[in-house]
């Protein structure tokens, strides 16, 4: 009979109240499942406890901080929590299990955390503490007593939760188990960059208690299984997601996340991930970056600091201890692609993702969707004071709700248009009903795509309704598409009020448009891309003066503050000139207000990132000469790092003459540094970068090339000076070839295997330099390529493996020659040998012991299966002088003599001892092997045998025996090639040995064949023939199919004087092993003395 009441608790921390819980309950005859078992560490959970809670009428769960960490507890916890974890929000018509679940609180600690991780409908209730048996008991008996009898599993039984789901299946479930993620040695002090984040409504967040929730469990709860989860959030535009994220966060990150919070708005491009990395670093201490070129570009700049940055995270912060938040993920084509090109360690830290994609599914841990707000919640929030729900009928008001698809930005916008008059309310009331006008018309298909289809007339006409409010006061429409023209990023204050001025702001503020972000230190405000949209579209449908005015303002606001964030001024820049271009055509007040920018941007000191922007609006509205002008005025002064940055600006102009006239200039400066940039820069008049190219490199020593490391670092630098570097070693001096050729390791050394510039992949340039390092003709050159190719790391090569083989090859004649190609081989090998990361596991057991596991060591890559053969071949098979040269490579590596291993015991059980004796010798002879001679040896005896010399195999025997003297095989095969070699002295010397051998193997294994045939080889060389017989016959009966028995019996047979029965055994013996040398010879022996 299934229990009524099951018991989910965590032992370690409430293992005496549980028990007092069932003692209690049990004196009142209610049947209790408490599952006392000890948990295995990682162990599944087990297929009878789930279907006990799911036969249970009710559960108590024993909330607290340990029953969170245990995988088995939050399994538990999953199934009680099916109904209220639906995605998206549960119906109407979902479980609700409020009435079967009690929890007991626990009695001391931070019980607001607990009570944190309980769903709405189990928060809200006052709950007893843990220790009171009493109180828990009545609360139990009163749910019994006042269900409908029916169990748990029957009351989910609707449910396909993927939880549910596999409990049906009758099996154990296996679930991952978090380690404890042990302390830094250095903690890093918590982290708070949350500039970007949408200022937290708090009372005023209205509808959302459950998805917030569903949030901590995800992200918080479920740390049982992983220590660092990646949370998604995902819905369409004007959901809340950005709003949820960051109520998520003021509510429980500093419990939750005790290393902090960086929140970063992907809407802001690559450039938002550096600037949050280098503030991450700084904030994470005293540690210099490594230099990121100012001329980089910014996913470029992210690729060369994430690497370190998660290293340090690694070290700094606990695994799991610290919150990313990635807001607004860009679209597939709009930007990078997955969380991991966001996030510097996924897998280190924990992640939550605001997003309208619904692809980033596989990289996430769970994926919640964000849907509209049911009615009440839409009435709650329309209808919040000082509006009054008095001025319309409820069911108007719901009306409104369903009309805009419970979109709340557009709820948001209908009321503070209500607030200050510019929508009346009968209007409002009257908008449902209506007929879509063509302007509405219009606004769909601006807003299409941007919100659900099911809600877009609605939001269409919300939208315009609250625009048509704006423009009932001069200026502040005007004020909005202004700001609508900037990038869809957090917006620092100084910059809205210096495009619209601040009481502009401040209106478009209480109207709904415009949403506070920031934090103690930091105000902004955010422009959401829904109503953005809309203000675009009545640009492109408004008259000329005004867009022009629009944006002329906004490039005065940036003009304003061209000096301050200087990412964030180029990205805004950016999106005007985009919104210009599409119009078209601009008036006169446009054109003015860009020369005051550009004044703005090249009179005092700013990013590069922004000047090339600049330059290129110049260069769109033609004002290139204006500005090549103006840079030639200001760069008169001659300064090193302001003209070093020169390049990086002219490039932006193409087809402005003045421009490239003066880039041409700087490929002939006098200075280096100047000179390189030029050259990195100059696409538009590549033909004068080879000249300009030589000339620096013959001002270059061989020792003197690390002035390039800091231009080598980013590719991206390279597009134009790596064709440039190759076309001069191909055609350049044999000075100028070694230089590039160290230039080119210095390249795979920093980039490894993701090295890809100027068209060339890390692949690609070591076939290049692999070619060099072949047939070169300079021999310094090619050494230095030589030492190139073996600088980097990448994978081995399909195209140059055969290529290097067939130049060892075509050597043969030439051992000098041979020998040095050999060595380029082992340069080659030793580049793909990328190591493995070292698998170290700490994980923990019920009673909170730990426990350590895993590859402690660094392993490298192995070889691919094509190489050891070759380097067998060139051992066995390639000229005298040579042999040693590749057998050193073969024993070189551990890999290289294991797989020798398996192809000269295969080698030897086809009969082709030879190669392995030839192959075995080489490798000896080099003397410096170590431990592995006694492998090598063991080979070496097996093929003197199998080529029927046992003389030749007894000093390798022996060798192998007095290092491993427990070797068995080894002892019957010493005594085997005594026997036949004649050595009897030597054989009766072994035979005890072999014979105590055989008889304790027999006791440690009593139907062993083998150790019936070293006993019968040992009675054989203390000369007990009839003993040896007797244990011939015994393995003859084990295996009657294997000549060895017979042949053993046939020569105690003959020691005996049995000659007939000997030739036998001895035919029968060659019967089965006709290729077996000692077999033939015996069966000869007797044949011919008839």
């Amino acid at each position: 009979m299934a229990a009524e009441v099951f018991l989910s608790y965590a032992r370690r921390a409430h293992r005496a109240e549980a028990r007092a819980l069932h003692d209690a309950l049990a004196a009142a005859g209610v049947t209790v499942f408490l599952d006392e078992q000890d948990i295995a560490d990682g162990a599944a959970f087990p297929a009878a406890i789930g279907a006990a809670l799911m036969a249970a009428r009710v559960a108590v769960v024993f909330a607290g901080v340990a029953y969170f960490q245990r995988p088995w507890c939050v399994h538990e916890f999953r199934l009680l929590t099916s109904g209220w974890r639906l995605d998206p929000s549960p119906p109407d018509s979902a479980p609700d299990l409020s009435d079967a679940v009690v929890v007991a609180l626990p009695t001391a600690g931070d019980v607001e955390a607990v009570v944190a991780q309980l769903p709405p409908a189990l928060a809200a209730v006052s709950w007893p503490a843990a220790d009171r048996a009493d109180a828990l008991a009545a609360l139990v008996r009163a749910r019994l007593q006042g269900g409908d009898g029916r169990s748990i599993g029957e009351r989910l039984a609707a449910l396909a939760d993927d939880t549910l789901v596999r409990l049906r299946s009758g099996a154990d479930q296996p679930l991952p188990w978090a380690a404890p993620a042990p302390a830094p040695a250095e903690p890093a002090a918590p982290v708070w960059l949350t500039d970007d984040m949408p200022v937290p409504r708090g009372a005023d967040f209205h509808g959302r208690a459950l998805l917030l929730w569903r949030l901590v469990h995800e992200a918080v709860s479920a740390r049982a299984y992983t220590p660092a989860r990646r949370v998604v959030l995902q819905g369409l535009g004007g959901s809340g997601k950005s709003l949820c994220a960051a109520e998520f966060v003021a509510r429980h990150a500093r419990r939750a996340f005790p290393g902090g919070v960086v929140w970063v708005d992907a809407a802001a491009g690559p450039d938002a991930l550096v600037a949050a990395g280098l503030r991450l670093w700084a904030a994470l201490g005293p540690e210099p970056t490594s230099a990121l070129p100012d001329d980089a570009a910014a996913g470029a700049r992210w690729q060369a600091l994430s690497a370190p940055l998660a290293a340090r995270l690694q070290a700094r912060v606990a695994a799991g201890s610290m919150l990313w938040v990635i807001d607004n993920l860009p679209e597939p084509g709009a930007g990078k692609g997955g969380i991991g090109d966001w996030c510097p360690a996924p897998r280190h830290l924990s992640v939550l993702v605001t997003t309208r994609r619904s692809d980033v599914l596989r990289d996430s841990d769970a994926t919640l969707t964000i849907g509209p707000l049911d009615v009440a919640t839409g009435l709650a929030l329309l209808t919040a004071p000082p509006v009054q729900p008095g001025w319309l009928p409820a069911e108007r008001w719901a009306a409104v709700v369903r009309w805009v698809g419970g979109l709340p930005l557009a709820l948001t916008v209908l009321r503070a248009a209500l607030l200050d008059g510019g929508l009346a309310v009968a209007e409002l009331a009257a908008l449902p009903e209506g007929e879509p006008a063509a302007e509405t018309e219009r606004l769909m298909q601006a807003l299409r795509g941007e919100v659900d289809d099911t809600a877009l007339r609605g939001a269409a006409e919300a939208f315009g309704l609250a625009l048509q409010a704006l423009q009932n006061e001069p200026g502040l429409a005007s004020a909005a598409l202004t700001l609508a023209l900037l990038a869809p990023v957090a917006l620092g204050e100084p910059l809205p009020a210096a495009a619209v001025g601040t009481p502009a702001v401040g209106r478009l503020a209480r109207r709904g448009w415009l949403q506070p972000a920031g934090d103690a230190h930091t105000r902004r405000f955010t422009l959401h891309r829904v109503p953005a949209s809309v203000l675009r579209h009545q640009m492109s449908a408004g008259p000329d003066d005004a867009a022009d005015a629009a944006i002329a303002a906004a490039l005065g606001g940036l003009a304003a503050v061209a000096g301050d964030a200087d990412a964030r001024v180029a990205l805004h820049l950016d999106a005007v000139m985009r919104r210009l271009v599409r119009r078209g055509q601009a008036g006169a007040s446009v054109f003015d207000a860009a020369r005051r920018l550009l004044q703005a941007v090249f009179s005092q000191p700013t990013g590069r990132g922004l000047r090339f922007v600049a330059a290129q609006a110049a260069g769109v509205m033609g004002l290139g000469a204006d500005l090549v002008g103006a840079l030639r005025a200001a760069h008169d002064n001659g300064d090193d790092a302001a003209t070093e940055a020169l390049p990086h600006t002219l490039q932006a102009l193409p087809r402005e003459p003045a421009a490239m006239a003066w880039l041409a200039e700087l490929l002939r400066d006098r200075r280096p540094r100047v000179r390189w940039q030029a050259m990195a820069h100059a696409p538009p008049v590549e033909a004068l970068v080879q000249p300009a190219l030589a000339a620096l490199l013959d001002g270059t020593s061989d020792r003197d090339t690390g002035f390039y490391d800091g231009f080598l670092r980013e590719p991206a630098l390279l597009r134009a000076v790596l064709p440039a570097l190759l076309d001069t070693a191909a055609h350049g001096h044999a000075a100028q070839r070694r230089i590039v050729h160290a230039l080119c390791g210095k390249l795979l050394a920093a980039h490894g295997r993701a090295f890809e510039a100027g068209g060339f992949s890390g692949a690609a340039l070591r076939r290049w330099l692999l070619n060099h390092a072949l047939k070169g003709a300079d021999a310094d050159a090619a050494g230095a390529a030589a030492a190139a190719l073996a600088a980097g790391d990448a994978p081995f090569d399909d195209e140059s493996w055969p290529a290097l083989c067939a130049a060892v090859d075509a050597a043969a004649a030439d051992d000098a020659l041979r020998i040095a190609r050999l060595g380029l081989v082992r340069r080659y090998l030793d580049s793909t040998r990328h190591s493995a990361p070292r698998d170290v596991r700490v994980e923990r057991d019920d009673e909170g012991g730990v426990r350590v596991s895993g590859q402690f060591f660094q392993t490298p890559d192995p070889w691919p299966p094509a190489v050891v053969p070759r380097l067998i071949g060139w051992v066995v098979d390639g000229p005298q002088d040579s042999v040693a040269a590749a057998a050193a490579l073969l024993v070189a590596d551990d890999q290289g003599l294991h797989d020798a291993s398996d192809w000269a015991h295969a080698q030897v059980d086809a009969g082709h001892g030879a190669a392995v004796r030839r192959l075995a010798d080489a490798v000896l002879a080099l003397g410096d092997v170590g431990p592995r001679a006694v492998n090598v040896r063991w080979w070496r005896a097996r093929a003197a045998l199998a080529d029927g010399d046992p003389a030749a195999a007894v000093p390798d025997l022996e060798a192998v025996l007095e290092a491993q003297p427990g070797f068995d095989e080894a002892r019957l095969a010493l005594a085997d090639a005594c026997l036949t070699a004649g050595e009897a002295a030597m054989a009766a010397q072994d035979g005890a040995a072999v014979l105590a051998w055989g008889r304790r193997a027999e006791a440690a294994k009593p139907d062993a064949v083998g150790a019936q045939q070293m006993q019968a080889v040992g009675h054989h060389l203390l000369g007990d023939y009839a003993g040896a017989e007797a244990a011939a016959s015994r393995v003859i009966a084990a295996r009657p199919d294997d000549g060895q028995g017979w042949w053993l019996r046939a020569l105690s047979l003959l020691a005996m004087g049995q000659r007939d029965d000997a030739r036998a055994d001895a035919a029968e013996a060659l019967r089965l092993a006709p290729d077996d040398p000692r077999f033939a010879a015996l069966a000869a022996d007797l044949a011919g003395s008839g």
